[in-house]
C-alpha cells in the first residue's frame, strides 16, 4: 500500500493530531507494524531511536552532543512531555553506546560521506570544524586535548604550559567552538585564548564559559588554561 502525503494528512486530521513521522511509526507499532530502515547520521550508520513510549520505569539514554560523556542518563521512563519531547526528537536509546555513536555523528560536519572525525588520543573530544571567516571554506578539525594545568596561569605561563605539552591556547573563534560545542568540559568561569588584543599588548582575550562572552583581561591576570590541538583538511 503506498502512503501519499495527502493520506497522511488525512490521517492525522481524522485522529486530531499534528502530522509527524515518529507518530505514524508509534501508531504503526501498537498495530505490531515495524518500519526497518538505516538511519545515516554524517555517513555513520546508527541504531535507529526508540520510536514509542517506554514501559513505566524503563531505563534509558539520551543522546547528548554536549554532554561530557556523550550522553545523559541512565534515566527512568515516566510518560510526561519532557520525556515525550525527546522521544519525538529521536535521541532515546535503551543501550548507552547507542546513544554515544549517534552524538558523536551528529557532531561530524556533513561535507561527504567520506569524511570522519580525526583519530583521537586518549581522554581527547572532539570539538568541531573551524570555517575560514574570509572564504568560508573549512580549514581544520578542533581537538580539546585532556591536560590541563593544576593551577591558575598569568597569559604568558599559560602559553609557554602550552607549548611545553605540543599544544596552543584556542583563538577566540576556537574558544566559541569549544563554548558552543564542549560546555560541559570547562567550568563556569573564563579561560585564556591565544590572542592578544591588537591595539595594546599587554591586555588578552578571554572566553567566559558560564555565559558565553568574551572579553580583555590584564596578561597578568592568573586565569584558567585549556589547550587544543589542530588537524588540517586536505581536500580529496
Amino acid at each position: 500500500m503506498q502512503i501519499t502525503q495527502e493520506k497522511f494528512k488525512k490521517l492525522f486530521d481524522k485522529l486530531g493530531m499534528t502530522p509527524s513521522a515518529t507518530k505514524l511509526e508509534w501508531i504503526l507499532a501498537d498495530l505490531g507494524v515495524t518500519i526497518t530502515k538505516k538511519l545515516i547520521i554524517n555517513g555513520v550508520e546508527c541504531t535507529q531511536p526508540q520510536r514509542k513510549p517506554l514501559e513505566h520505569g524503563e531505563q534509558y539514554f539520551i543522546a547528548n552532543s554536549t554532554s561530557d560523556n556523550m550522553y545523559s542518563g541512565a534515566f527512568n521512563w515516566k510518560d510526561d512531555p519532557p520525556n515525550r519531547k525527546w522521544l519525538e526528537r529521536g535521541l532515546v536509546y535503551l543501550n548507552k553506546e547507542d546513544a554515544i555513536k549517534v552524538a558523536t555523528a551528529l557532531l561530524i560536519p556533513l561535507k561527504g560521506a567520506d569524511d570522519e572525525i580525526p583519530e583521537l588520543n586518549e581522554d581527547e573530544r572532539y570539538a568541531g570544524i573551524i570555517i575560514d571567516s574570509a572564504t568560508g571554506q573549512p580549514t581544520h578539525h578542533l581537538i580539546l586535548i585532556p591536560q590541563q594545568p593544576a593551577e591558575r596561569l598569568s597569559w604568558d605561563k599559560a602559553m609557554a604550559w602550552a607549548a611545553s605539552i605540543g599544544a596552543e591556547l584556542p583563538t577566540r573563534q576556537e574558544s566559541a567552538l569549544l563554548y558552543a560545542n564542549l560546555k560541559p568540559a570547562f567550568e563556569p568561569t573564563w579561560y585564556w585564548t591565544g590572542e592578544q588584543h591588537a591595539g595594546y599588548a599587554s591586555f588578552a582575550w578571554t572566553q567566559y564559559f558560564d555565559l558565553g562572552t568574551q572579553f580583555l583581561n590584564d596578561k597578568g591576570y592568573e586565569g584558567r588554561v585549556r589547550a587544543i590541538r589542530r588537524v588540517p583538511i586536505t581536500e580529496n
